[in-house]
């Protein structure tokens, strides 16, 4: 839609700043940067600003030294990890049909402001 800008949920965050501890990285630092707020003030049920995310994982493989940061983030982060969306992905016979699903019910529970 014009004039609406890209937001990520909170809750796919969970937990990353431990995942980047572990890499040895400054999980604060890097979350300012991207204009994010600090991890422990975020509610997992807010909206982000989809570019500082992006910022923020852009930044993340580059000190982590890892290009594939985000898909080393999703192999370590909790299943069904995201509510409803991850919910729908772990009880769909296939990819597709979740994604069928999603695509049906997702005004429901996320509309763009």
């Amino acid at each position: 839609m014009p004039g609406t800008k890209p937001i990520v949920r909170a809750s796919v965050l969970m937990g990353f700043d431990n995942f980047l501890a572990q890499q040895g990285v400054d999980a604060k630092r890097l979350y300012a940067k991207a204009g994010l707020p600090a991890p422990e003030l975020i509610d997992i049920e807010t909206d982000l600003s989809g570019n500082g995310v992006a910022q923020l994982f852009d930044d993340a493989g580059r000190a982590a030294n890892d290009p594939c940061i985000g898909l080393s983030w999703a192999k370590a982060f909790p299943v069904g990890g995201t509510g409803l969306v991850g919910y729908l992905l772990l009880n769909s016979p296939t990819i597709g049909a979740a994604m069928e699903t999603v695509a049906r019910y997702a005004v429901l529970f996320r509309q763009p402001m």
